[in-house]
């Protein structure tokens, strides 16, 4: 990826999630690329666990990667100090962009990716509960569980999360912030 020359701004995500409604985030596009959309979420505020372990604490900055086009969006988490935990891949709808408004719909599962730790999928029991009570339909099931075993197979070829989240870091995203990069 080139980025090119680019000057960050502001874009408003709305993220749905099905049965718990709509949050909306003040996040700066740092590139925006056809394949690639690089987001800076400079301080997230909720606590985050997986099987009892923190992985985001209040404070943290994210870094979102959004494929247009994809099912799913990738974060590299962060501590309050700005250091590096792991991948979070977010299964969602792809996201639809207009101008500085764009918005997705949360599908529950997640892959969490800690640095140095094992892959696993995250809150399969919420999908199923939202399958059963009909939040998710069946095209979007089929989706979920064909982007699921996607994600699989490229975790274990060692292909997954994508490059591009491997190369763009918090202390490239910080320059670009601040028109150094």
């Amino acid at each position: 990826m080139n980025p090119q020359n680019h000057i960050p701004h502001t874009v408003r995500v709305e993220f749905t999630r099905p049965g718990k409604g709509t949050s909306s985030f003040e996040e700066l596009l740092i590139v925006d690329e056809v394949e690639c959309k690089v987001l800076l979420l400079e301080r997230h505020d909720q606590h985050a666990t997986a099987n009892g372990e923190t992985i985001l604490e209040p404070a943290s900055p994210i870094i979102w990667f959004v494929f247009p086009g994809a099912w799913y969006e990738v974060g590299r988490f962060h501590t309050p100090a700005h250091i590096f935990t792991g991948w979070y891949t977010n299964i969602c709808t792809p996201f639809e962009m207009h101008g500085a408004e764009w918005r997705t719909t949360d599908l529950f599962l997640d892959l969490w990716q800690p640095l140095g730790g094992v892959a696993r999928f995250l809150d399969e029991e919420d999908l199923a509960k939202a399958m059963h009570i009909g939040l998710v339909d069946q095209r979007t099931e089929r989706m979920i569980e064909r982007t699921r075993a996607e994600l699989w197979e490229a975790v274990r070829r060692g292909t997954w999360p994508p490059e591009v989240t491997r190369e763009i870091d918090l202390p490239y995203v910080t320059a670009r912030r601040s028109g150094a990069g």
